[in-house]
């Protein structure tokens, strides 16, 4: 079921993978719709569907930009 549904760990996707590994990349803080764009999301795909996980769970911090969290970090660095 995990396989089919392509959840790596703990809920995250292969698109929430991404998304974390494109703010681990990020010089400073991303925007909704510049990170969207670098997912290759519709921004209205990242906050409704992925956003909300992403922050309920830790993942990442919306300060009013979107940044990585030590968490989203140490996750990354787990699943290389």
């Amino acid at each position: 079921m995990l396989k089919n549904s392509k959840i790596i760990k703990d809920g995250l996707t292969l698109i929430d993978i991404e998304l974390l590994t494109i703010l681990s990349r990020a010089t400073r803080p991303m925007g909704a719709n510049a990170l969207a764009m670098a997912g290759k999301l519709s921004q209205n795909e990242y906050i409704r569907e992925f956003e909300p996980f992403l922050v309920e769970y830790g993942y990442i911090n919306r300060v009013p930009s979107r940044i990585i969290t030590d968490k989203g970090r140490k996750l990354l660095k787990e699943i290389k």
